[in-house]
């Protein structure tokens, strides 16, 4: 009896349980798993901002793990930040077993803003079946000033940077920042005060040139001093003098000095770090002998409690690299950073692949080894299709001083290779 009791009850649950699975339907199976949904531009680089009017890529990664091949379709949906469809777009094919690709939808975007891409993977158009989960991103389309809503458009760590006439934007890293704006590559904007003045803060160092014309900048929005100085061409400036803060000696101040065109008169400004402020301005004449301004007394740029060093090497940097490099194949550069005869250990090296307009492929940064060496390897990109120079700025520094050394190579395809212009045979 109890043997008969426990047989129907094991029945009468498969019966129960089973109808009620089907009923709250089974997570569909994924036929084609797809994953890393990204925007990517036309050399096959993710990006986080676009420019209205430039060519973006939505691309993912799909995989056929079944043993029959598995015909589907791509589909892009893009959203504005009102949850208005903008775009919908697709790529039909058939996925071989075991076997995967990565498809990608190209869009063209024509107002800025905020936009959400949308990936499905269906089995055919007019059959929604969907062998794989949705996927959203995010990303953001710039046209000018009045497109962005603050600096917070970039991934943490990185730092949104205008190129000039605001045709170009692009999320860089700080010290990548600071090099673009030396180069005239970038506008100044004020967001850019944070991180200039965190490195002012540090303490007594001679400054870059960079460094040097953020500090002109900042005291030029005084009135004091704009009212005796008020065009660029008017005078010339010298910076930066250290003093430590006599009220808090932690902290530190610098000294600015300006002189007019005629060499008559002088300026001398002094710019608070810790109140990020003018807090005094200074102006005299210079005394004049025999037709000539007296030589002022050079002052030290280090604090009252600082040694002074010893005169070190200027520091070298030595590039090896091939200058002609097929597209599909791989580029490396060995750089070797030295100071007189000895390698320097632990450099910080930053590159810049950029083409002749300025606008950066490629970036790399790491640090040189024991023997002074740095060496990074770039598989060159499919995407170009003829001919052409790319530069490679290589910017060192090892915290005593700083060096860029610029090395050139060219990306070429084959004649007769898909979407090659090249000429010849």
């Amino acid at each position: 009896m109890k043997t008969r009791i426990t047989i129907i009850c094991i029945v009468t649950l498969s019966l129960v349980l089973i109808p009620q699975v089907l009923a709250i339907g089974a997570p569909p199976l994924e036929r084609v798993p797809a994953s890393v949904l990204r925007v990517i531009d036309l050399n096959g680089n993710t990006i986080e901002l676009i420019n209205i009017g430039e060519q973006i890529q939505i691309q993912a990664d799909l995989a056929n793990a079944q043993d029959t091949a598995q015909s589907l379709v791509y589909i892009v949906e893009i959203y504005d930040n009102n949850e208005i469809q903008v775009f919908r777009g697709w790529i039909e094919a058939t996925l071989e077993p075991m076997n995967s690709f990565s498809p990608a939808v190209s869009w063209i975007p024509e107002k800025p803003g905020r936009y959400t891409s949308r990936m499905m993977v269906w089995e055919a158009l007019d059959n929604p079946s969907s062998l794989s989960p949705a996927l959203d991103t995010e990303f953001y389309v710039v046209g000018n000033m009045d497109a962005l809503n603050e600096n917070r458009y970039c991934s943490e760590g990185k730092e949104l940077v205008f190129k000039i006439n605001y045709n170009k934007v692009a999320c860089v890293f700080p010290e990548t920042l600071v090099k673009l704006l030396g180069r005239g590559w970038a506008n100044w904007h004020d967001w850019y005060s944070p991180l200039f003045i965190e490195n002012l803060r540090q303490g007594p160092q001679d400054l870059d040139t960079v460094h040097a014309e953020f500090v002109k900048r900042e005291v030029m929005k005084d009135f004091d001093v704009s009212k005796h100085f008020l065009h660029p061409k008017n005078f010339d400036y010298s910076c930066c003098i250290y003093q430590q803060d006599p009220e808090f000696p932690q902290h530190y101040q610098l000294v600015i000095n300006f002189s007019d065109i005629s060499d008559t008169k002088q300026l001398k400004v002094v710019y608070d770090l810790r109140q990020q402020k003018v807090i005094d301005a200074t102006l005299t004449d210079i005394v004049q002998s025999g037709g000539a301004s007296l030589p002022v007394e050079p002052e030290s740029k280090v604090s009252p409690d600082t040694n002074s060093e010893p005169v070190t090497p200027p520091l070298q940097i030595k590039v090896v690299g091939e200058n002609q490099v097929r597209r599909g194949t791989t580029q490396s550069i060995e750089i070797q950073v030295v100071r007189g005869s000895s390698p320097i250990e632990g450099a910080r090296v930053f590159i810049d692949i950029e083409d002749y307009g300025e606008d950066i492929i490629k970036e790399f940064d790491g640090y040189t080894n024991s023997e002074g060496y740095f060496v990074f390897s770039w598989e060159i990109p499919q995407s170009f299709d003829d001919v052409e120079t790319l530069l490679a700025f290589i910017d060192v520094t090892d915290g005593i001083s700083s060096k860029t050394e610029l090395f050139k190579f060219q990306v070429y395809c084959l004649p007769g290779e898909k979407n090659c212009k090249a000429e010849g045979n």
